[in-house]
């Protein structure tokens, strides 16, 4: 079995170098992470099932919930 290992490099100058030394080693493969995008409409129903979205009847009510 494969073992994987993060590595976060904050000095972008050196990133480039790491790479192609790690990939020079057999056995080592480079990738970066898949990052999952999601849509507009999958990150509201997101909001929406997480209980990140309020409803309001006023803008009174609003604006006192932001403060205003």
């Amino acid at each position: 079995m494969a073992e994987q290992l993060i590595i976060t490099i904050e000095d972008k100058s050196i990133s480039q170098s790491l790479k192609k030394l790690l990939s020079s080693i057999n056995g080592i493969t480079v990738s970066k992470p898949k990052i999952s995008k999601m849509s507009s409409l999958e990150r509201s129903i997101d909001d929406f099932e997480h209980g990140r979205v309020k409803t309001f009847t006023k803008t009174e009510d609003l604006f006192k919930d932001l403060g205003i």
